[in-house]
């Protein structure tokens, strides 16, 4: 991440120059240096990226076997159903 740096003193006097008194012109200078703000480069943009993707894959995979799984669960519940009714039936005889 690129941080945006400043020489507060250099900035302050410039404001006090353009007729800002000097507490108006500190504070100015405070806040501004308080919020700097911290500012993604391309390099930090292009390996999020590649981290999302690499991500979005993974839980395409976990998809893909959790679907699996489930219908390989639901054919055994159907075998067991049709397994249980078919002795039902046959007791019932």
């Amino acid at each position: 991440m690129a941080v945006i740096n400043f020489d507060t003193l250099a900035d302050a006097l410039r404001l006090e120059a353009a007729g800002m008194n000097r507490r108006q012109a500190e504070a100015v200078v405070t806040v501004i240096q308080d919020s700097q703000l911290v500012l993604a480069t391309e390099s930090d943009i292009s390996d999020l990226k590649a981290d999302v993707k690499s991500d979005v894959s993974s839980l395409k995979t976990d998809v893909s076997t959790l679907k699996f799984v489930l219908g390989v669960q639901a054919g055994l519940c159907f075998a067991i159903l049709g397994a249980v009714l078919w002795v039902a039936a046959r007791v019932l005889e």
